[in-house]
């Protein structure tokens, strides 16, 4: 079963825990998932029959790109192959193997048109909506591999050591944190910053500290930092 999803770094983090249960559900079955090369790191103590292959997307780019692609995933036959991500480059790479290797395809649903509906600015249709687990989950029971998820952590029974982190965390001790990255890659998926003051206000009154993961604090309105 051949995965795909490239990208953005929230989505990643998400297909781990789907993607691990799914491997422990199926321990006969190979699954391979296909992303950039940088998000290999994510994959700790993965179950040994999910193989994760990083790819550098510059050097596929265009039609004859993708199809040179197709012939490098190609070479582990997929019988299956889940798009989890669903925009024109893995939309032309399902075609590929559809068309060409027979292979069945399935990809996921973003429900576009149901978060439009909920989220304009007149007459909303206030319904509750899938979660991006659920669409995961959604796209591999179309395929014929339902399954429940299981996992609890990267490190199973045990903690994983943060020891690391120490120098650009806060000490946790007695204290609940919540880490927030308000930035995104495309303008229009940032969270607007009066949103996020209220957020900041939210967390804070529950006695909850609060830090910014982001690569230039500079880039955080003053407005926001005065809260914490």
């Amino acid at each position: 079963i051949l995965i795909t999803r490239f990208s953005a770094v929230g989505d990643i983090a998400m297909t781990i825990p789907l993607l691990y249960s799914l491997a422990r559900t199926y321990p006969n079955d190979q699954f391979i998932f296909v992303s950039r090369e940088r998000f290999g790191q994510f994959f700790i103590d993965k179950p040994k029959n999910l193989l994760f292959i990083g790819i550098n997307l510059g050097h596929y780019k265009g039609l004859g790109g993708l199809f040179r692609l197709y012939k490098t995933l190609n070479k582990y036959k997929p019988d299956y192959v889940a798009d989890l991500h669903d925009v024109l480059r893995t939309k032309v790479l399902r075609s590929y193997f559809m068309l060409l290797s027979r292979a069945k395809v399935a990809n996921i649903i973003k429900g576009r048109g149901e978060k439009q509906k909920l989220t304009r600015s007149k007459n909303k249709i206030q319904v509750q909506l899938k979660s991006t687990f659920e669409r995961y989950r959604d796209v591999f029971t179309r395929l014929g591999f339902p399954f429940t998820p299981t996992f609890t952590s990267l490190f199973n029974d045990s903690k994983g050591d943060i020891t690391e982190f120490n120098n650009i965390i806060p000490q946790k001790g007695e204290k609940k944190w919540v880490g927030v990255a308000p930035f995104a890659a495309h303008k229009g998926k940032i969270y607007p910053t009066e949103k996020m003051e209220q957020v900041v206000r939210l967390i804070r009154s529950k006695g909850v500290g609060v830090y910014f993961i982001t690569q230039n604090p500079c880039d955080i309105p003053m407005s926001i930092l005065g809260q914490l």
